[in-house]
């Protein structure tokens, strides 16, 4: 078992999201430690919520900028990760940072053997196959770097930031990297941390501070991130099944159920009825 806790950022939702995330999480028989950071708000939800578990808590949200929640949340990110490196906080051995809203637990991550610093997700799309997102967020950073790199990298696959899993003292500078770029810009409404995730990372700004770096397909079952075929409806890329209401990945016809599920918010209503087991995954947002 691996002392591992989970921390995201998860604001303004309705409560049987708050749920859905912590349930299944604890249902896997997770024990680690749940950080969750929203506004004042959303401390209440989670007053309730830990009534019923017990390794849970709440930190309110005190910075205004950036605008953007998904670019801010590294500055809170960083905050609880100092107060864990002070000793303040107990530190954990790894740490997953996350979204909230549409990320699935189906086994507990406690049991994977990880052996490497750093995990990212890879998606299973490259940048030339999303230009409307991913490719405008990459352009934007090389005007405001002045560095042109794209070119170079237009044919390798995307980076989700949506899911990023390391020990502690990777996570804490993979953290303080991200947050580092995003204070030293005005970025405005800009809200593609992710653009930022794939710089540094593509442009080898994380040697000189993070060694053995693992990137995971989604065949390797840890971190399945299934949306980007989804959402832009590239049928032959999609390489999940359900079986007996659980997301396996299929890329080699194993069908083992995936520790974690991204993005599973772009399943189609079919899909999401047959997930719907013991909480409602028809409801996104």
């Amino acid at each position: 078992m691996v002392n591992i806790d989970v921390m995201t950022y998860c604001s303004g939702y309705e409560p049987f999201i708050f749920e859905r995330f912590i349930g299944s999480l604890y249902d896997t028989g997770f024990n680690g430690n749940v950080y969750i950071i929203g506004q004042e708000n959303d401390s209440k939800i989670v007053q309730e919520l830990q009534k019923k578990y017990n390794n849970i808590r709440f930190f309110n949200d005190t910075f205004s900028l950036p605008v953007r929640p998904h670019m801010r949340r590294f500055f809170m990110f960083e905050y609880i990760l100092s107060l864990m490196n002070k000793g303040d906080i107990t530190k954990p051995d790894y740490l997953l940072i996350c979204d909230g809203r549409d990320v699935l637990f189906q086994k507990n991550i406690e049991q994977y053997d990880y052996k490497h610093n750093l995990y990212f997700a890879e998606e299973q799309i490259k940048f030339t196959e999303d230009p409307k997102y991913n490719v405008q967020w990459l352009l934007f950073l090389e005007r405001i770097f002045s560095e042109k790199f794209y070119d170079k990298i237009k044919h390798n696959h995307v980076l989700c930031s949506g899911t990023t899993i390391g020990n502690f003292d990777s996570i804490y500078k993979y953290v303080q990297l991200m947050r580092n770029v995003i204070k030293e810009k005005n970025w405005g409404s800009f809200h593609g941390d992710q653009g930022i995730h794939n710089y540094l990372y593509y442009t080898n700004k994380y040697d000189n501070y993070i060694e053995n770096i693992k990137i995971l397909k989604n065949k390797e079952n840890l971190i399945n991130t299934i949306g980007a075929p989804l959402s832009l409806k590239i049928q032959n890329l999609s390489s999940f099944i359900i079986k007996n209401g659980k997301i396996c990945d299929n890329t080699n016809n194993e069908e083992e159920v995936s520790y974690i599920v991204h993005q599973w918010d772009r399943l189609n209503d079919d899909d999401r009825k047959q997930i719907s087991n013991k909480y409602n995954f028809m409801k996104t947002r």
